[in-house]
């Protein structure tokens, strides 16, 4: 019997294949990263928040359900919570490689970042010796890595999330996969 494993030698994950095979969901979650990250960027570009939101949900939906159809039909809620978080992850290291030579040939970005979260505190109504404290840390760590990295773990997390309560939505595995006693 042949091995359906994400290999070039058989096929694109993105392809059909029955649920006995084994799938690797990895190199889908790579592709759908990409294309999320892309989207991403230009939607960015414009400023447009809601809609990178979207994007970035509907990506990790949209991955969900693609390894369903590989998977048969059939996917359990690790499954797709696994697919999810992959693609979420994905998207994000290519956003901050993206951040990262963005802010290392225009260190303006970063300064722009930090006056607009001052003026974000100035209004919360903090004392303003804080707000001083706190934004001269700012200036004094917040490099083009640090901001990369920052990204990383952000839309990792937010990506998680969000793939908690897809894989709640996407998962249609049938109850025999739990062990009774």
């Amino acid at each position: 019997m042949d091995n359906y494993f994400c290999g070039s030698k058989y096929s694109n994950i993105l392809m059909y294949k029955p649920a006995e095979y084994s799938v690797a969901p990895t190199k889908g979650a790579m592709v759908v990263g990409a294309i999320m990250a892309a989207v991403m960027l230009i939607f960015g570009a414009f400023n447009v928040q809601i809609m990178m939101w979207l994007v970035f949900a509907g990506g990790i939906y949209f991955g969900m359900r693609t390894y369903r159809k590989v998977l048969g039909g059939v996917i359990n809620y690790s499954n797709a919570l696994n697919v999810g978080f992959q693609s979420a992850f994905f998207a994000s290291l290519i956003l901050a490689f993206f951040t990262f030579m963005n802010t290392s040939i225009n260190p303006s970005l970063i300064t722009e970042f930090i006056d607009a979260a001052e003026v974000q505190l100035k209004t919360s109504g903090l004392p303003s010796i804080l707000v001083e404290n706190t934004m001269q840390q700012w200036r004094e760590i917040l490099t083009p890595t640090i901001f990369g990295v920052i990204i990383i773990f952000s839309y990792s997390a937010a990506g998680g999330l969000i793939s908690i309560v897809l894989a709640l939505l996407v998962k249609n595995a049938k109850s025999s996969e739990f062990v009774e006693y």
